[in-house]
C-alpha cells in the first residue's frame, strides 16, 4: 500500500495501461484458442456426420439381405456402387477396407480403384501422426504408422475414431503434390460384414483461417489498447494540467503553507495561471505579502509605544523636578 502512494500518478496510470494491455493479450491468447479449437471440431464433426450418413446407407442394404429382399453379394455390390459414387465438397470421397490383421485389405476405394482388393501394406502408407480412440478418446502420437492398420486399430478399439496423417494434395493435372499435408480421417466399423468406412478431408486451411484470426484480433487489440492508452494520456494530462503537478506535491505544499511555512517556493510550469498549484503560489505569496505587512506594523507599533514610553518618562522627570 506504502508503495502504491509512492507512486506518481504518470506511473499509476501507466500501469493501469500495462495491466489493461496484458489482459487483452490474455483474452486475446483464450479466444484465439478456443477459435483454432473451434475450427477442428468443425471439421471433425463434419466428417464425422459424413461417415455416419455412409454407415447408415450400408446398414439399409445389410438389412435388405438379412431379410431376404436380396442376396448378402447383390446388397454388398449394391452398397459399394452407392458408396463409391458419394462426394462431397466436389472431389472428397469414402472408401471402405476390411478389418483383417495384421495389414487390412482395400474393398473400395473411390478415386483410386487400382486399391481395390490390394493388400494395404505399401511403404507410402506410413503416415500416420496421431491417433484418437473414438470421438472423445485419449489422442497418441503413432508417427508412421501404417494409416489404415490405425483406421482398424481405431475401429476394433472403440468403434469408431480419428486418425491424423500426413499425405499428398491432387494436382489438376491429374497427379500429386511431392509435398505434404496434414489431413484428418474418421472410420466407423460395419460390425455385420466386418468394414472400416472412412473418409478424410485435409486440414491445413485450418492454419490459414486461424492466421487471419490472429491478425484480425491483433488489429483489434491495437485499436482498443491504443484507444485505451489514448484516454488514459488525456485523463493524465488533463489532472495534471489541472492540479499543475503530481497530487502528492500538491499535498506536501498544502501541509507546509498550512503549518505556517511559507519559505519553501511552490514549483509551477512557466506561464502556469490556472492551476491549483499556481492559485497556491499566488496564495502564499499574498500570505508573505501579509505577514510581511503585519510584522511591519507591528515594528511601528513597538517604535511608537517605545517612543510614548520615552515621552511619559520625560513628563514624569519634568513634574519631579517642578
Amino acid at each position: 500500500m506504502n508503495t502504491a502512494k509512492r507512486m506518481s500518478l504518470r506511473a499509476k496510470l501507466l500501469a493501469i495501461t500495462v495491466g489493461t494491455a496484458t489482459a487483452l493479450v490474455l483474452l486475446f491468447a483464450v479466444l484465439l484458442s478456443n477459435a483454432k479449437a473451434q475450427l477442428l471440431l468443425d471439421r471433425e464433426e463434419k466428417i464425422r456426420n459424413l461417415v455416419e450418413s455412409v454407415h447408415a446407407s450400408v446398414a439399409h442394404f445389410e438389412k435388405a439381405a438379412r431379410e431376404g429382399r436380396m442376396s448378402v453379394d447383390a446388397a454388398k455390390k449394391a452398397a459399394l456402387d452407392v458408396v463409391r459414387d458419394m462426394r462431397y465438397d466436389k472431389i472428397e470421397y469414402f472408401w471402405i477396407t476390411d478389418a483383417g490383421k495384421p495389414v487390412p485389405t482395400m474393398i473400395m476405394h473411390a478415386t483410386v480403384s487400382a486399391l481395390d482388393g490390394k493388400l494395404l501394406d505399401a511403404e507410402r502408407f506410413n503416415k500416420v501422426t496421431t491417433i484418437r480412440n473414438g470421438t472423445e478418446g485419449n489422442t497418441v502420437d503413432a508417427k508412421g504408422k501404417n494409416l489404415f492398420v490405425a483406421f482398424v486399430d481405431v475401429a476394433e478399439a472403440a468403434g469408431h475414431g480419428y486418425v491424423g496423417y500426413q499425405w499428398s494434395r491432387p494436382k489438376a493435372d491429374g497427379g500429386v503434390t511431392e509435398e505434404l499435408y496434414p489431413k484428418l480421417s474418421y472410420v466407423k466399423k460395419f460390425d455385420p460384414w466386418g468394414w472400416v468406412i472412412g473418409t478424410g478431408i485435409y486440414i491445413d486451411d485450418v492454419d490459414a483461417l486461424f492466421l487471419r484470426k490472429v491478425i484480425e484480433f491483433l488489429a483489434w487489440g491495437i485499436a482498443i489498447g491504443g484507444g485505451i492508452a489514448l484516454a488514459l494520456f488525456l485523463v493524465s494530462r488533463n489532472i495534471l494540467n489541472t492540479l499543475g503537478g503530481e497530487p502528492q506535491y500538491a499535498t506536501e505544499i498544502t501541509r507546509r503553507i498550512a503549518s505556517g511555512n511559507l519559505t519553501t517556493d511552490v514549483c509551477c510550469t512557466p506561464g502556469d495561471k490556472s492551476s491549483l498549484l499556481a492559485g497556491m503560489k499566488e496564495m502564499q505569496d499574498a500570505l508573505r505579502v501579509m505577514v510581511s505587512a503585519s510584522q511591519q506594523s507591528a515594528k511601528e507599533l513597538s517604535s511608537a509605544a517605545q517612543d510614548l514610553t520615552q515621552a511619559a518618562r520625560q513628563s514624569a522627570n519634568a513634574t519631579a523636578a517642578q
